[in-house]
């Protein structure tokens, strides 16, 4: 059967928010708008309307009729949804394509699930600046499973399964250019963007079947998905893995075969390459460098910005090695090459997410010179690169009790909550801002009283959180060290030397809130 692959882009979004959808070709414009709705996630509630810009043609509901001749003869058509602060689609008709399922399916995505009655996406950014947008992880898995069951269009076709043979080639000539443009970054290919589809695919066939390249690839795989590999590898027909995880994966994306069934399959060749490289030593290598990981992901929750020297001196503290700075900063330039979760710059660590608009710099004005907080024990300090953020202790979970008991919100809202509210303590925000996210989840307190019960709770996990701008102190730590030293706010033992530039008031807030320095610790 044929079908079309769709590319629905959300008009103005920045960067773009869109959903590759493959649909079947004989569905109607009443049926797309289904689809469009649901790979949304909307509710179907407001007005609808399809454009054919070159014909100047609207289809609406009262004109429904069928899809094909108007997508076999255009590169693009427009979708509005809504009367007012509309909704605006870009759908570009990408290719035809066998359509194998007889149902709608969305192949890519980027960009959330958002909010359907916040105003459009001018109202969306608005909501997004004050930290209140509410936009919902987007999963394929869950996707593909309604699309699945709530709109075959042909109950009666079933489904046709792949049966051919899964190998690198055939998977390669078979992909979007554009997906073979992105492998092509993932894997570092030099000069690729001037090649032809053929040229681009015997050249990622090279690459991805090289075995040095293959190597580093296990090599510096994270611990869950270096796991779920070598269980897709020793399977016969592959197997099942939450798609979003696997779009995360470099490994995965570069080395498995996604089928039309959503199945996991490592190609015949890449199994035989990987019998070759894993090795007991292998193995061990591999360990090591994780550790590393963890290492480099405890200190960025902590500190944000973490000297090689001391993220050395707590390796060799906890692990009992004698590691030099020389060797730790050339292991961590290895991981950031490699897809880990940190930069090297000037003999400092930085995590990822600080490198935009160098927000790293301005942390360290926040920080100025306040010691570093160093947890006991290894599994303490580790476990905060495991989790990225703490378990509730008896403080959050007497929020948690609070919001489920007192404001009536189920349990999942009330954990879902009391993890946003740590993650904007940890980021510095203000109290407004943790009881203003509490509308994500629909808590909304009722009566004054129930508004100064929360906030009672949320200035005792505020107290007991720790904070990047505290180098991982809680504020009753720091409080508490300092009037014990004597110290006035932002003393202790001096940082690394940095040359750092002004905050100013617009500047991005060095905590990585993503907002404006004015209107968050710079108050």
């Amino acid at each position: 059967m044929q079908g079309y692959q769709l590319k629905i882009i959300i008009k103005n979004s920045k960067p773009p928010i869109w959903r590759r959808t493959a649909v079947p070709g004989d569905i109607t414009f009443g049926q797309l708008h289904r689809v469009i709705q649901a790979v949304y996630g909307w509710k179907d509630s407001k007005p609808y309307i399809f454009e054919i810009p070159q014909k100047k043609i609207k289809i609406g509901p009262a004109e429904d009729q069928a899809i094909a001749p108007w997508l076999q003869n255009h590169k693009w058509i427009r979708y509005t949804y809504g009367s007012e602060n509309t909704w605006e689609h870009r759908v570009e008709i990408e290719k035809e394509v066998d359509d194998a399922w007889g149902y709608p399916r969305v192949e890519k995505y980027k960009g959330a699930n958002l909010p359907e009655d916040c105003g459009g996406i001018a109202g969306y950014y608005e909501l997004q600046e004050k930290g209140m947008a509410g936009e919902e992880e987007y999963s394929l898995e869950t996707i593909n499973q309604y699309l699945a069951e709530h709109l075959d269009f042909h109950k009666n076709s079933g489904t046709s399964e792949d049966t051919g043979e899964y190998t690198m080639e055939r998977w390669l000539m078979e992909a979007h250019p554009e997906e073979l443009e992105e492998l092509a970054e993932l894997n570092h290919l030099a000069s690729y963007k001037n090649l032809t589809k053929e040229e681009l695919t015997v050249r990622l066939k090279e690459l991805l079947l090289n075995e040095a390249h293959m190597s580093q690839l296990l090599l510096y795989a994270g611990a869950d998905e270096y796991r779920v590999f070598l269980e897709l590898t020793a399977g016969g027909r592959g197997g099942r893995a939450d798609l979003n995880f696997v779009y995360r994966s470099r490994l995965l994306r570069s080395c498995c075969i996604l089928t039309r069934d959503t199945t996991l399959v490592v190609p015949e060749e890449v199994k035989a390459l990987c019998r070759k490289i894993i090795t007991p030593e292998f193995e061990a290598e591999h360990e090591e460098i994780e550790t590393l990981r963890k290492y480099c992901s405890s200190a960025c929750y902590l500190y944000g910005v973490t000297p090689v020297s001391l993220l050395t001196k707590l390796y060799n503290q906890y692990e009992g090695t004698r590691l030099t700075e020389e060797i730790m900063e050339n292991r961590c330039r290895e991981l950031m090459n490699n897809g880990g979760p940190v930069t090297v710059i000037n003999d400092s660590i930085v995590a990822n997410e600080l490198l935009e608009q160098d927000a790293y710099r301005m942390l360290l004005l926040l920080q100025g010179t306040k010691p570093y907080y160093i947890p006991p024990v290894r599994g303490l300090f580790l476990q905060y690169g495991v989790l990225y953020g703490e378990a509730p202790d008896q403080n959050g979970l007497e929020l948690i009790r609070y919001v489920r008991e007192d404001l009536d919100a189920g349990q999942a809202q009330a954990n879902s909550y009391f993890y946003e509210a740590q993650a904007l303590i940890h980021k510095n925000y203000e109290m407004e801002d943790l009881i203003a996210a509490a509308a994500k989840y629909n808590i909304t307190p009722g009566t004054k009283e129930q508004l100064a019960g929360l906030s009672e709770r949320l200035r005792s996990v505020w107290n007991h959180t720790r904070r990047l701008g505290d180098r991982g102190y809680t504020p009753l730590e720091l409080e508490i060290l300092q009037k014990k030293a004597g110290l006035s706010s932002g003393a202790g033992k001096p940082g690394p030397v940095q040359k750092c530039q002004k905050i100013y008031p617009n500047d991005p807030c060095p905590c990585g809130s993503g907002r404006k320095y004015k209107k968050c610790c710079g108050r």
